[in-house]
Order: structure tokens, then sequence, then C-alpha cells
């Protein structure tokens, strides 16, 4: 039925269009004949263009034969070759030409608006018709009776042609919002379009493709458009806004600025493990103006990782952290903050020997005495790691060297046992440090390992071999013939 009532209103068009042929308004008499769907509002127009701006940026800059075909395929018209030569030499201005510019596209889109029409007036005829029958007002109703009645359905063929058509109008409205969606997220990949200004583009698109735009069923598919759009727009722009973190070159984080300006979600976390948020991933890469634009935008400073790391922390781990940033990330979300193990970003920077960091921590009132959930301090790590530096800036904050962790160690037991800096040793001795004995005692037995481990392999077996029964036969005896 769809075909056909194309075909009589493009013959219709090619017999209006014979009747001025050499005159200069061929194309403007095409596009007035009476009864022929058009693009009525600014709004319709401006929905199509995007389309023919998808089509003919995806196609190769102009839209042939075929790829209106595969079109006409998407929106449910069906692959008609015949109906899409129809279609071209009617729509053209040059009936040679098969490449079809904006002017001709528009006319076609409203002409496949038909297709919405067609289903509602089916799907009016039917209703009236099992309203009438069985005295029903709600058509689910009364297929809901029809179903569980034992009787035969008075009318049958209604309620079969109301649910076949009723399934058909969904899968068009799917096509539909999928030409929408699509159209819209071409349209912000190929502009720097924001995240409202793409919502709106949908609705537009989505009433260029409605027959009646102001009846409730269709003003319910422009919502549902701008909400799938909006959120397909949103995932784009997200992912834009993570690789743009990983990058601090001055182009790029231009670049970034002006993602999160059209709408990306500056407190967006990702979705691999640790899961970290967007600012916290910037501060790893040691993009530390893309860390300000974010929190400037409205970032969350005190979100966190999978474990409970904040973007403070992810800072003073940085080798050259941003003493201004430490400065911001404090006030916004605490000096003291611990993550899920009971480390705070003083305990996170000894860990990595950040003196510069931990200074200004400690200036700005961290407490060196606060203990993991296993005991550690911040000036056991730095003991265990061997960073004499940050050992000795604890000390004179304060730091306790005879506090012990829950396995009993102090921070001179586990700068034995690491063995990674003298200097640590000697300096955490010089505070007044003394090695518990079981330390000292595993201390010795790993010297004595390393030692074995160490003598050369000829040496060994000099050894083995003079004490071994056959050197003891092979050596001459007192008394035998070998000896004297």
């Amino acid at each position: 039925m769809m075909h056909a009532r194309l075909r009589d209103m493009l013959a219709l068009r090619r017999e209006k269009a014979k009747e001025v042929v050499g005159s200069e308004e061929v194309a403007s008499k095409r596009r007035a004949v009476e009864g022929f769907p058009r693009l009525e509002s600014a709004s319709e127009v401006t929905g199509a263009r995007a389309i023919f701006d998808m089509l003919r940026q995806s196609k190769g800059e102009k839209i042939d034969k075929k790829q209106l075909s595969g079109f006409m395929s998407t929106f449910g018209v069906g692959n008609n070759p015949g109906l899409v030569s129809d279609v071209l030499l009617t729509l053209n201005d040059d009936e040679s030409d098969e490449t079809l510019d904006f002017e001709g596209f528009a006319p076609f889109v409203a002409m496949l608006r038909l297709v919405e029409d067609e289903d509602s007036a089916v799907d009016a005829e039917v209703r009236l018709a099992i309203e009438a029958a069985h005295g029903e007002t709600s058509i689910e109703s009364v297929v809901q009776k029809l179903r569980t009645s034992e009787t035969v359905a008075e009318r049958p063929e209604s309620i079969d042609a109301y649910l076949t058509k009723k399934n058909e109008r969904a899968r068009h409205q799917d096509r539909m919002l999928r030409i929408a969606r699509t159209t819209v997220l071409h349209a912000c990949r190929a502009s720097e379009l924001s995240l409202d200004d793409a919502a709106s583009l949908a609705r537009d698109v989505r009433g260029a493709l409605s027959w009646k735009k102001r009846s409730d069923a269709s003003a319910a598919a422009l919502d549902v458009a701008e909400a799938e759009s909006r959120a397909a727009v949103q995932i784009e722009l997200d992912a834009m806004l993570l690789d743009a973190t990983r990058s601090s070159k001055l182009g790029e984080f231009k670049d970034a600025r002006k993602i999160i300006a059209r709408g990306a979600n500056v407190n967006l976390r990702r979705d691999e493990p640790p899961r970290e948020p967007v600012l916290s991933k910037a501060i790893s890469e040691a993009n530390f103006d893309m860390a300000v634009a974010l929190l400037d935008a409205g970032a969350d400073a005190r979100a966190t990782d999978d474990d409970g790391a904040t973007g403070l922390m992810r800072l003073v781990a940085t080798p050259a952290p941003s003493l201004k940033l430490i400065n911001r990330l404090v006030a916004e979300s605490g000096i003291n903050t611990r993550k899920h193990d009971g480390a705070t970003a003083l305990v996170v920077a000894a860990t990595f020997g950040r003196t510069l960091a931990m200074t200004q921590l400690i200036d700005q009132g961290a407490d060196v005495s606060l203990v993991m959930t296993d005991g550690t301090t911040a000036l056991m790590r730095a003991a265990q790691m061997g960073f004499p530096a940050a050992v000795d800036i604890l000390c004179q904050a304060g730091a306790d060297p005879h506090a012990t962790n829950q396995a009993g160690r102090n921070a001179l037991d586990l700068a034995l046992l690491a063995d990674r800096s003298e200097r640590v040793v000697e300096r955490l001795k010089h505070q007044g440090a003394r090695a518990s004995k079981g330390a000292l005692t595993s201390k010795n037995q790993i010297d004595r390992r390393r030692t074995n481990s160490i003598r050369p392999p000829e040496t060994t077996a000099r050894r083995k071999d003079a004490t071994s029964p056959l050197a003891r036969l092979r050596k001459p005896q007192p008394g035998s013939r070998r000896y004297t």
C-alpha cells in the first residue's frame, strides 16, 4: 500500500511537470503539487538537513541511487529499485542526474513520513471496528477478553490486523529512533555541539520524520528521541574526555576544556579497575592543568576509586606534584582522609619518598601519628622503602620511632629487614630506636642465606670433594703401599 501511494503521487508530479516543460519554474512547480507531503517548519528542515549531511559525508559527499535505496530500506519502506528510480527522477531538477541535493532530499524525507501516517490510519480504523463490535474503549481489554474467551471471536481478523500493525508500528518507531540517534551522534562528531544542542537537534530530526508532530503519540516519540540521543551523546563526550586526560599537550588540553564546556561528565568514573574518577586519572597522567579545569567545572575532589584513594593521594605519589593543586585538593577533600586500608595522603607520599609533597602536607596540618589498619605509620613506610630524607622529615615533625605495628615491628625493624639503606638505619638509631630481638634474628638468618648463596661454586665443590667417602678412599692411609 505504501509503494502504491508513493507511485501515484510521483506519477501525479510527473504529469504536472510535463505541463510546464521548458519553463524556468519546472522545479518549483514539481514541489508545489497539491497534497504532496512537505517539510513545513524550520525545525523540520533542520532535522532533514542533519540527516542529509550525515548521509552525504558518510557516503562520499553525494547520495546516489544505491545509497538512497539502502536508506529507504532503513526506513522500513523496502529496498525497491523501481521505486527509488521514480523518486530520483521526480525529485531531482535534472532527471539525467542520479545524485540528490538537499532540495530533492527534503521532500523525500517528507514522503517517508507517510509510513507513520499509514500506520496511524490503519490503527484508527481497526480500533473503531473493534470498539463498535465489542463495546469496549480499550483495545488491550478487548484483546485480553477475546484471548481468554472459549468462543470464537466475532472479528478475529480485526484483532490480528491490530496486533500486526501494532508490532509494525513499534518497529517503525525503533527505526526512526535509531536514525535520530545516529544523526545526532554524527553531528556531534563533525561539529562542537553541546549536550543541550544535541538534544534539541534530536527533536528536530525526529520531528522531520513524524507526520503529526503535535499529536500526543508524536510528542512522546520526540521525548524518547531526545532522551536516547542525549544519553548517546553523553557517552560520546565522556569517552572524548577520558582520551583527553591521557595527554598534557597544550592543544589537547584546550580541546578538553571545550569537551567539558559541551557537557561531558566531570565526575565520570572509568569502567576498568580500580575505576578511578576522571579527576584522579588526569592527576595520575600528570595532566595537572586538566585536573584544575575539572575542578573548576565542579568535579568532586572527594571522589575515590575502588581502593578508596582520592585525587590528593594520586597527586602526592607523582614525581613532581603541583603544590598549588595540593593546596586546593587539601581544601576541598580534607588532608587526613583515609583509603580503605587506612592510609592517608602522607602515608602514600612517604611510601614513594615524595619529600616535597610530604613537607607541604605537614605544613598544611597532616597528622604524622595516624596509623593504617595494620598499625603501619608513615615513618615505617619511609624506613621500609629506604628513603632517608623522608625519615628525617617525619622525625622532625614528631613521628614516633618506637611505635610498632600489629606484627610488633617498629620502623628500625622494617628498615633492617628490607636492607635498602644503611643511612635510614643510622638515622633511626640516632633517634633512639632499638631493633627487636626477633628482627635481629631474622636479619641474621637473611644475611647467612645471602652469604651462602653468593659463595663461589668451585669453593663449595672442593669442600664437598675433600669430605666425601670417595675422597677418603683415594687419600693414602698410613701403612699402605701408596703411603710409603
